[in-house]
């Protein structure tokens, strides 16, 4: 490489960290991505692997508004379900109908309970909290930190960063990058800090 190749690459490399920071490219190509993995994991329900979430249907639940976002159906467990099924029918004798009037509501999985509060399909909400802590905005998410022009971060602080452990633990990665992702996060990369 001649001299002059090699100060074209130096003043190549140069450039690009000038803009880099001028131009806040890692905080935009980070907003850019964190909206693809949200795409991914709360409208799609997919980890990080490209599987689907799956939910554990082993136990049923009582639900109260709040936090559920909307009314719940405000009908109990059904008498036959009870486990002491002489107390079920003393209950059902003094008070008739198939299931007690609560001020919840009784599910048989969580899966139902997303299903009455019409969000089935949506992975990792009920509430949203979890998705408007990662990405409250897609414009300018609150969880998207700028430290330097050349370091940002994504902090989940409080319960919603106890939430995002615990599903971690118990679910796998989800938040994490993607290798689509990241190869995006490279393209987003290179398009803003390209000669214009």
């Amino acid at each position: 490489m001649s001299l002059y190749g090699k100060d074209r690459a130096i003043e190549d490399v140069r450039a690009r960290i000038r803009a880099i920071t001028e131009r806040r490219a890692l905080y935009f190509a980070a907003r850019d991505t964190m909206v693809k993995v949200s795409q991914r994991v709360f409208d799609r329900g997919q980890m990080t692997s490209g599987a689907k979430l799956k939910y554990d249907e082993d136990y049923d639940l009582y639900a109260y508004r709040p936090p559920a976002p909307r009314k719940v159906s405000g009908i109990g467990k059904p008498y036959s379900s009870w486990k002491n099924q002489e107390y079920a029918a003393a209950v059902k004798k003094r008070l008739g109908g198939n299931a007690r009037k609560i001020k919840g509501g009784y599910y048989e999985t969580y899966l139902a309970f997303k299903a009455d509060q019409g969000r089935a399909d949506a992975p990792f909400e009920l509430t949203g909290r979890l998705r408007k802590a990662y990405l409250s905005s897609p414009d300018v998410p609150s969880s998207l930190i700028s430290r330097s022009e050349a370091v940002v971060d994504i902090i989940l602080t409080g319960d919603e960063a106890k939430k995002y452990a615990g599903l971690t633990d118990k679910k796998g990665r989800f938040l994490q990058l993607s290798q689509d992702e990241i190869s995006f996060y490279q393209l987003r990369l290179r398009q803003l800090t390209a000669a214009p």
